[in-house]
């Protein structure tokens, strides 16, 4: 369904807690990827176990541009080391979710506080250009 183009208007995917494996997450973020989810403002896919490897298609998702609108990214809990956190601090400092406002990554095996730093950065360098 996600494939078709038929849910293109979705704002929101929430897969909280539903026991979704790195080969689930990376079906979903395959489907994102290929129809471009122009108005999808949450992704909430916390507290499941995709570990790094659903965090590196996460991030990829994010620098090729298909979330563009994307405003909440939940990904607590799910087993990302500091690698997987990297990948995703590298997306939020690729600037492709300029939207992106919260994201939430606690009881990780890595630290969140750099993918924190990051979107704070992103966030002053866009109101830093918005004053101008």
């Amino acid at each position: 369904v996600l494939r078709t183009g038929v849910c293109a208007k979705v704002e929101v995917i929430s897969m909280h807690s539903n026991r979704v494996t790195s080969r689930g997450l990376v079906a979903v973020v395959a489907a994102i990827t290929a129809v471009t989810f122009a108005s999808l403002k949450k992704f909430i896919v916390g507290n499941n176990d995709f570990g790094d490897v659903g965090a590196n298609e996460i991030a990829a998702m994010i620098t090729e541009g298909a979330t563009k609108s994307l405003e909440v990214l939940d990904v607590r809990s799910s087993s990302i080391s500091s690698a997987g956190m990297q990948a995703l601090v590298n997306a939020v400092e690729s600037k492709r979710a300029p939207c992106l406002r919260t994201i939430t990554a606690k009881k990780n095996a890595a630290d969140e506080s750099p993918l924190l730093k990051a979107l704070k950065a992103q966030a002053d360098t866009l109101q830093a250009q918005a004053a101008m």
